[in-house]
Parts: C-alpha cells; structure tokens; sequence
C-alpha cells in the first residue's frame, strides 16, 4: 500500500489556482501511488475511487497531463501526471516529496544523535578510574592505526569515484542514444536509483537493459503518448525488472537497432510519430505557411534525426 506525504509546499505551487475537482483527483492520484509514483488503474475505475463522474475525472486529467510553463519542476513540460500507456499512470515528482525530510523530525533526530554523542564521551572518560588500569598505546600500534584509517578513507573515496564515473557512463549512454525525455543533470535520488540497481544486479547488466530500453520501439516513440519512457522510471526497481526481463522488447519479426535504413520501419504512421517527437515545433510553428512543407520534408527522416523546423527554415531562406 502507497502512501504520501501532503507537504505545504502545494499551497503555494500553481495546482492551488486550478479548480477544485482537478485539486481533488490530483490528491486521489498521490494517495494511490507505489513506491514508484505509479498508479494502475481505467479511467471509470480510478473516477469511481474517486467518487466523480467521469466527465469530471477526464475534465481534471486534461489539466493535470497537460505541460505547465509555471511549475517549479521541468520534467515532463511540468506535468504533473502523465499516462504511461495501458492503464498506467505516473505522478512526476511523487518520489520527491515523499522522500522529503520533515524539519521536526530532523531536529529531533539532530538531538537524539547528540545525546548518544554526549552518553558515549562519558560512559568513554568514566570507564578509566584507576591509574594503574591505563593502558599507553605504543608507538607501532598508533602508527598501524593511523595507516588503517589512511587506507579506509582512500579506499571510500575511490569507491565515490568510482560511483561517480560510472553514473556519468549512464548519462553518457542517454545522451549518446538521444533518448527521450532528456536526462538532464544528476539529482541525489537520480544517482541514488542508479547505484541502487547496479549494486543489485551488476553494473554490465545495468548497461544491458539501458540497450533494451533503447532497442525498445514501445519505449521509445509509443510510452507515454510518444514522450518516451524516462530514465527515472527505467530505474524504478519494478520498472527495471520489467525491462531487464524483456517486457518491452520487440516481437521477433521486427528490428531491433534503429539506424539511417530504418525509415520504412515505421511506415505504418511515421507522421505521428514525428509530431510526438516535434510537439514543442508543432505548438511554436504549427500555424506557420510553410508548416506543412516542412512536415512532408522531416517525416522522411529516422525520428529523432529531423533538423528542428528553425534550422530547415533557415536552410529554405539561404
């Protein structure tokens, strides 16, 4: 059972400017999550939880699945909810929240440290009363110590860099892939979810399934109405079992890498999948005159691989 914090924080973000029954299904959606921020469930089946028609469950989705350019978080466009496929739902930033530190409980875990602290120097100063009972560490002894402790903390810093490189190795891997949505930055619970897996399993088997995730079409151009499936879900812990065993892999009549003679490979609709890719060009440049030239030019392209509609623009205009 999933549970959430309702942190103060909602009060002053732009959901409390939204009506009352979109504040409504965006509290019911926080109380049903995982352990992940997901959410299983059909739409009439989540309205009835709710107790909303649902006309009013859909009018409320609209508002949370739509990018908002107030929020304070940019993942997904500052969506706060967003439909993964199936009967599946993600709540951006649910994790965040719920992993935040209460101030309180902070302090009072600050003074309960503090006191043990204190327990411990005395139960230390009173355990020697008797002169004759002290014991003088010698000199070889100190020094081993002391090499101890040198080795100790080299050792924890190369196992930190360590961690670091092959973080970054993951990132590289998104970027290299253009994988979408973006990676951007390292976030402590980001890095923390990517340890957490490698340490689980191993870290050639981490790499094996960002391969699957990159190989994967579903994953790719069709999860989450064509956004893509992001990295902090993949390393859900769920989420990366799924992909590790091979849930989301194609079926065995279709390619698996994706490369310059693939265009025909998505010859069933490859305008769709060019316009969920290019949706920011399509709200920027939708109603420009040449829109449509430029679509008929890109939709030829691999997705992914299609020059921005400013740069072809640019390209007509020298």
């Amino acid at each position: 059972m999933g549970f959430v914090k309702i942190h103060d924080a909602i009060f002053s973000s732009s959901i409390i400017e939204e009506d009352l029954i979109v504040r409504w299904i965006w509290i019911c959606f926080l109380a049903a999550c995982d352990r992940n921020g997901n959410v299983h469930g059909t739409e009439p089946a989540l309205a009835r939880k709710a107790n909303v028609t649902l006309k009013d469950f859909q009018k409320a989705v609209a508002v949370l699945t739509r990018p908002d350019s107030t929020s304070t978080s940019p993942d997904h466009g500052g969506r706060r909810l967003v439909k993964m496929g199936g009967n599946l739902w993600f709540c951006v930033n649910y994790l965040f929240y719920r992993n935040m530190k209460d101030p309180v409980e902070e302090r009072e875990s600050a003074k309960l440290r503090q006191r043990k602290s204190r327990a411990n120097r005395k139960k230390k100063k009173g355990a020697v009363t008797d002169p004759s009972h002290t014991v003088t560490k010698s000199n070889d002894k100190a020094e081993a110590e002391a090499e101890a402790d040198k080795e100790k903390t080299a050792s924890s810093s190369s196992s930190r860099k360590d961690d670091d490189a092959f973080v970054a190795k993951v990132l590289a891997f998104w970027a290299k892939e253009d994988l979408r949505p973006k990676a951007r930055g390292v976030s402590s619970q980001r890095r923390s979810a990517i340890l957490a897996r490698a340490r689980q399993h191993t870290e050639e088997l981490v790499m094996e399934v960002l391969e699957n995730r990159a190989n994967s079409r579903f994953l790719c151009f069709e999860f989450n109405n064509g956004v893509g499936a992001p990295i902090d879900w993949c390393f859900g812990p769920q989420n990366f079992v799924k992909v590790m065993d091979g849930n989301y892999n194609d079926s065995p009549g279709k390619k698996k890498k994706l490369g310059p003679d693939d265009a025909g490979y998505y010859d069933d609709d490859p305008v769709w999948i060019f316009e969920t890719y290019r949706r920011e060009d399509m709200t920027a440049h939708g109603d420009h005159p040449k829109w449509n030239a430029y679509l008929q030019v890109a939709a030829e392209y691999v997705p992914r691989s299609a020059p921005t509609f400013d740069e072809w623009l640019m390209g007509e205009e020298e």
